[in-house]
């Protein structure tokens, strides 16, 4: 590009405008093509150096210095004028939540804000508000409407840190960010924007961390307790803790140091009579929700969310050394809302309330009730072929289409009247599906015809029968996703997932790999399916690869929160004429559809007395569209994965194929005459869940060990027993593992 413009600007008929206006043109060209290359380079070793602990005072909130900003509703927002922290006052249960405690005890560290920054060295820079901002002097003030404007000039020592980012030389470590705190409608924001994030040229801002102190109270109360979105929901009870620990559960996505994922980015806590409850509404496919607990009386814990504002990827080499990619910024704005909650309301129930409220104000969920129905429906995941062989070219057939017309003929025959009943591997490559865009029903299933009686039988029985496809990926075998349309990762190499599998003997692998699509094509595979199966009876789709698919595009450019509008995008027209089912159900890609599959029903960390599963997921979704959790047939214990659909009003999902495959395992667990009686046996009184589909869940309890209460919003009421004995509560008896409905 270089030498172009010097011979260009070398001829002497070119003026200033003409050189001007081709530079623009260049500049535009290679900005068309998309592609971001991440900055690679090799460090002898990682060497981490944390900021030194200033004066107490600069982490307390101090109530005497504390001056009034705004009024909204029932909250007030206060400003500390020596610690530039801020407050909130409920006014509602006259409760004080501070940013950073207004008591001496374990959180002599508190800031407002911490950044994680490194440089081309291997140097990790650990800084925040306190102690290298205010403590020197740096920070600053501004109002803004309905609230205030704080600029945290963060470096090592003070003279650095009165500097303009601007000022200071390449390879300085520090950060300047603004943080707008604001009150609007009764809720409280806290946002900063992208480009009020600075560092100086050749460091890296790894990751931001906002008000993670926030708290009210300095003792622990019998009840309190903090909200994570680990799975359905965890809660962590924090007068039973009995030893320090931390929990960080990544949003829409897994990582190797934790065993939790969350499909919303949402966190809470609950002190005394008054809770809050905060909801990522920007950034949140770059969010990572935290908690820290203490066996200390005097620390009630703490719950906040960092931000990864740039990819990194650091290699460890067999020498010991490491190569470090540094990736795109995400360019996207951080922002929290926080909702505050007392008296009743201070409740995880009450938390999902406003939750929802908040996710559909934000178009992220849909207003929409779950259609009524004349029966109560079930789920069915047929496996009708699976890949012998990587490429996904020689397939082995597990269930034909008149094999699986026989298995819905056997349930209905058995009394089962309604179900959703989705063709799961039956496209061109089975497991290893091929190219989405060149997909078609595997011909080892059989002829149109034998499809099209399928459907026909199932239409009339007012069922609903459902393909199975991957939209975002595909084999990485020769038929999969072409080299030029495969997404690139940070480190330029096409992207890949491995995903563990079931049939994984057949290929003898124990993980499938597969390929990730660009981000900017999943518009033309939305075109393709739709063009492709224009003429095929069908009740609609199940989109299978969201939840691995929707990752950062260096060939594109595209972040991984517009890869979540492309899907939104997507659903839009898969759903417009059909059903649509999507898996996982990360809330960043769930809406229009009517059906979400294998939503979690537990958590990823062990559950204790002190850290417990809630349906929270499952609150927020009730009425609003229909989920299952994973196949009841594979569990361990039938009967009670059973319960939990019931306690956490899951329609219930199982998994099956027709022929044996010679594995002994596979053919207990997934042939369907292995369970299809024990579907028959719940369906015959499964009918008075049905009137319960429609219904918002508004309260749920656990009355005495293994006995649940969820409470519908018609009044209804369900009790749970997972005990091996009847057990009687509120003068109702409850049969051994069994549910009672009381309507």
């Amino acid at each position: 590009m270089e030498v172009i413009l010097l011979k260009l600007i070398g001829k002497k008929t070119l003026g200033i405008v003409s050189v001007i206006l081709i530079l623009s043109v260049l500049i535009s060209l290679f900005s068309a093509c998309g592609t971001v290359r991440s900055n690679k380079y090799k460090v002898a070793s990682l060497k981490e150096k944390k900021a030194e602990i200033t004066d107490a005072k600069f982490h307390k909130y101090d109530k005497k210095s504390g001056i009034f900003v705004a009024k909204s509703g029932l909250i007030e927002l206060y400003f500390d004028k020596v610690t530039y922290s801020v407050a909130i006052k409920d006014t509602a249960a006259d409760r004080l939540w501070c940013s950073l405690p207004s008591f001496a005890g374990e959180n002599e560290d508190a800031s407002v804000v911490s950044v994680k920054l490194s440089d081309r060295s291997g140097n990790i820079y650990y800084l925040n508000s306190q102690d290298n901002s205010v403590a020197f002097e740096s920070a600053a003030f501004d109002t803004l409407e309905g609230g205030i404007s704080v600029t945290y000039r963060m470096a090592l020592d003070a003279e650095t840190s009165k500097k303009k980012i601007s000022e200071l030389p390449k390879g300085t470590p520090a950060a300047e960010l603004t943080v707008d705190f604001s009150l609007v409608d009764g809720s409280f924001y806290v946002s900063v924007k992208d480009e009020k994030m600075l560092v100086p040229e050749g460091i890296n801002l790894e990751s931001v961390s906002v008000l993670d102190y926030m708290t009210s109270a300095e003792k622990v109360k019998k009840d309190d307790f903090i909200f994570i979105p680990d799975g359905c929901g965890a809660l962590i009870k924090n007068s039973l803790v009995k030893e320090s620990a931390e929990y960080n559960v990544p949003v829409y996505r897994r990582n190797e140091t934790s065993p939790a994922s969350a499909v919303v980015a949402s966190f809470g806590m609950k002190q005394g009579d008054a809770a809050y409850m905060a909801l990522v509404e920007s950034g949140d496919a770059l969010c990572e929700i935290n908690a820290y607990t203490a066996s200390n009386p005097s620390f009630s814990g703490r719950a906040g969310a960092s931000f990864n504002v740039t990819e990194m990827k650091y290699q460890q080499g067999k020498n010991g050394k490491y190569t470090v990619y540094s990736g795109m910024r995400s360019g996207e704005e951080l922002r929290i809302c926080y909702r505050f909650l007392s008296g009743n309301n201070a409740s995880y129930a009450s938390f999902s309330t406003a939750c929802r409220e908040m996710l559909i104000r934000n178009s992220v969920i849909s207003v929409k009730s779950v259609p009524e129905t004349e029966y109560y429906p079930i789920f069915v995941d047929i496996d009708c072929a699976v890949a012998t062989n990587r490429s996904g070219r020689k397939t082995q057939a597990l269930s034909t289409f008149e094999e699986t017309e026989d298995i819905v003929s056997q349930l209905k025959a058995k009394g089962v009247n309604n179900a959703y009943i989705n063709l799961k591997n039956t496209l061109t490559g089975a497991n290893e599906q091929c190219d989405i865009k060149d997909a078609d029903f595997n011909k080892i299933l059989g002829k149109k015809d034998d499809y099209e009686a399928l459907f026909s039988y199932v239409n009339i029985q007012k069922m609903k029968l459902l393909i199975d496809i991957g939209l975002v990926s595909s084999s990485a075998g020769s038929d999969g996703i072409s080299s030029s349309d495969a997404l690139r990762n940070i480190t330029g190499k096409k992207a890949a997932v491995t995903v563990a599998d079931a049939f994984s003997e057949f290929t003898r692998a124990k993980k499938n790999t597969y390929r990730i699509l660009k981000t900017d094509k999943i518009e033309n595979r939305v075109s393709k399916v739709l063009k492709n199966f224009q003429n095929t009876s069908l009740s609609g789709y199940c989109v299978n690869d969201y939840s691995t698919g929707l990752c950062i595009d260096y060939s594109t450019g595209m972040t991984a929160s517009k890869a979540s509008a492309a899907a939104v995008d997507a659903n839009s027209s898969l759903a417009t004429e059909r059903m649509l089912a999507v898996r996982n159900g990360n809330f960043n890609s769930i809406k229009s559809a009517s059906l979400i599959v294998d939503i979690p029903g537990e958590t990823g960390y062990e559950q204790s007395n002190s850290y417990v599963a809630i349906p929270f997921i499952q609150m927020i979704l009730h009425g609003t569209s229909d989920y299952t959790f994973g196949p009841i047939n594979a569990a361990v214990d039938m009967k009670k994965a059973l319960l939990k659909c019931v306690e956490y009003g899951a329609v219930p999902s199982f998994e099956w194929f027709c022929r044996e495959t010679g594995n002994e395992l596979l053919d207990k667990t997934y042939r369907y005459d292995n369970s299809i009686n024990f579907v028959a046996d719940f369906y015959q009184s499964a009918s008075v869940l049905n009137s319960l589909r429609t219904l918002r869940i508004t309260d749920h309890s656990c009355l005495k060990q293994g006995v649940y209460l969820v409470e519908y919003s018609d009044g209804s009421m369900v009790y749970v027993n997972y005990n091996s004995t009847d057990v009687e509560v509120n003068d109702i008896l409850i049969g051994a593992e069994d549910y009672v409905v009381i309507s």
